[in-house]
């Protein structure tokens, strides 16, 4: 079986896209640490439109893709570099066939970011985007890849963890690192979250506990 191909590389695909539905208006700069456990809106971005929604309820940012063929991202509002990035992700309803996960170092000027994505399914992305998807860059293999790391199925929380020092990152899912990588294109920006369909809408994934943890003086 092989996953299929994510909106960003298969460039027809953009034009049924809505990007930036949910982007943050606000911006809070500084270097962490930091710790967002959803108990406010706070600085990210909500919205409840026909393609999607997302909204903070009960202690996490819930957020549901409607439609098929999307992709919809919330942005935080903050400007981290180097450090430790994590997050906590709950598929709760939907088709398995999707992805879900966390953006760092968004550029919101460029719409530029890395993405680090996993599906319901069991599979693992890495990229990094520009012009929100227009153009883009796989950087870990050929695309998609399989891992056991990855809790399959809906109710299933995974934890995605990035340790990025300069252009150095490594990758974890659930602590099991599932690729290391070298790219200097973005050093620093914002934080995000982003839930992504394919054949299928209806996908809801919860996100809470979103970490930043600079590195050791």
């Amino acid at each position: 079986m092989s996953k299929h191909t994510p909106f960003y590389s298969m460039r027809w695909l953009f034009f049924f896209i809505t990007a930036l539905a949910l982007v943050s208006l606000a911006c809070s700069l500084g270097g962490g640490p930091y710790h967002e456990e959803f108990n406010s809106i706070g600085s990210w971005g909500t919205d409840d439109t026909s393609d999607a929604s997302g909204n903070v309820r009960s202690g996490a940012y819930v957020f549901t893709v409607k439609t098929a063929e999307q992709f919809f991202w919330s942005t935080g509002g903050k400007d981290f570099g180097d450090g430790t990035y994590e997050v906590e992700a709950t598929q709760t309803a939907g088709p398995l066939d999707n992805g879900y996960g966390m953006m760092f170092r968004v550029n919101n000027d460029t719409d530029s970011f890395y993405l680090f994505e996993i599906s319901g399914d069991g599979f693992v992305l890495v990229a990094r985007c520009a012009n929100a998807c227009e153009d883009y860059q796989i950087l870990i293999g050929d695309g998609w890849f399989t891992s056991d790391a990855v809790k399959q199925g809906v109710n299933n929380t995974n934890v995605l963890r990035v340790e990025a020092i300069g252009s150095s990152m490594t990758f974890f899912v659930n602590d099991q690192n599932v690729g290391t990588i070298t790219d200097a294109t973005l050093a620093k920006g914002d934080i995000g979250i982003f839930v992504e369909t394919f054949s299928e809408g209806g996908v809801t994934v919860q996100f809470d506990n979103f970490k930043f943890t600079p590195p050791e003086s």
